[in-house]
């Protein structure tokens, strides 16, 4: 009879909570999906917009690196020669003249020069800059 008792009294008594103040239970909880209002303000606040020049960057990085990948591929194939077509993408080495004068003859593409890349890399510059600059104006 004292087991079916303490049995009873364990489910008797009410599920306690783990807050430190009592008058914390009835509190909303912050979950994954649902975190709290002030945790969204915040997180709002703290997040800076991306400068137009970093977009404009990566997409000058993108369309270099497709007129590269593109170009480069008449020679040996897409991913033949990779390693040596890989420095293509930034500065005319001699293996690159070389790459160029022979797919010249066969593409219908036109020849690739990294001006793309290295307006990108400009742009990008351009755009951590003014992240630096925004986030000093915004920090108290």
């Amino acid at each position: 009879m004292s087991q079916d008792g303490a049995a009873a009294e364990e489910e008797e008594e009410p599920a306690r909570s783990y807050c430190v103040f009592e008058r914390d239970r009835m509190l909303p909880r912050p979950t994954p999906g649902r975190p709290l209002a002030a945790d969204v303000d915040l997180a709002a606040r703290s997040r800076a917009p991306m400068p137009m020049a970093t977009k404009i960057g990566f997409a000058l990085w993108g369309v270099a690196a497709l007129w590269w990948f593109a170009y480069y591929a008449n020679w040996q194939g897409a991913f033949g020669l990779m390693d040596v077509k890989l420095m293509c993408i930034a500065v005319a080495t001699s293996e690159c003249e070389l790459f160029q004068q022979r797919i010249a003859r066969i593409s219908a593409i036109p020849t690739y020069y990294p001006v793309f890349w290295w307006a990108g890399c400009i742009a990008m510059g351009i755009g951590l800059i003014q992240m630096r600059g925004g986030k000093k104006r915004t920090e108290p």
